[in-house]
């Protein structure tokens, strides 16, 4: 009898270490939605973050241009027959403007990655991927600048190239169609440098470039317009 006893005085308290386990697992428990809240909350707080997300949009932007510009395919075929007729420095240019880019991005979200996962090297330092990515985008944004001039410089020659050979083989149909590709392309391109100019002032103050020569940053306000600027061009060439 004393040692039934004995084991019931135990059960109880078995039990309320059960129910006290079972009540912590529910109090560490957190619904998916507030964990993919919380994330995005902690990852939209910096800059970098904020950075990520803006661009985001800005590729959905870019692939809407994209798709827009091709609905047509004889248009497209038009564009490309009179835009693709690009010299060796050009096609250099614009490959090293991508690979700049694209080193730009690597080093860009390499940066963030150990600045989230607060991993630390003295060989492979988070400041030092992020110097090298702010200079491959300011390389990339330079190399880009210069195609855009030598296609605004074509489509002004093409032009003048075209109105020439109007008088032996073309129709004045076939004749408005190519000037109106021309100055599709011409207005496009004119977005492009705009955009590109305007992603180059930002650029210059990441690598401190007007406080190095001007012994001062450009202000905050203005990058923020000049940004918000690019931004806006993205979504015209989308209407």
């Amino acid at each position: 009898m004393k040692s039934s006893q004995r084991s019931n005085q135990y059960q109880p308290n078995l039990g309320s270490k059960e129910e006290d386990a079972q009540q912590s697992h529910h109090q560490d428990f957190i619904p998916i939605h507030q964990h993919l809240t919380k994330l995005y909350n902690d990852f939209t707080s910096t800059y970098e973050g904020r950075d990520k997300v803006t661009k985001t949009f800005q590729y959905l932007a870019k692939f809407l241009s994209w798709y827009y510009q091709n609905i047509d395919p004889e248009k497209g075929i038009k564009y490309l027959q009179i835009s693709g007729n690009e010299d060796a420095f050009s096609l250099v240019t614009l490959i090293s403007s991508r690979a700049f880019y694209f080193l730009y991005w690597l080093f860009d979200n390499i940066y963030i990655i150990l600045k989230y996962a607060d991993i630390h090297s003295e060989r492979f330092s988070k400041e030092r991927f992020k110097a090298l990515s702010r200079s491959c985008w300011l390389l990339g944004i330079a190399m880009f600048m210069i195609y855009c001039t030598k296609i605004l410089r074509k489509t002004y020659t093409d032009e003048s190239d075209l109105k020439v050979a109007a008088l032996n083989r073309l129709t004045v149909r076939q004749m408005k169609e190519c000037l109106q590709t021309i100055c599709n392309i011409r207005r496009d391109y004119q977005l492009y440098f705009a955009m590109a100019l305007s992603d180059l002032i930002i650029c210059l103050n990441e690598n401190n470039l007007p406080f190095l020569i001007l012994g001062k940053r450009i202000n905050q306000g203005v990058e923020g317009i000049f940004g918000m600027l690019s931004s806006m061009i993205y979504l015209y060439r989308i209407v």
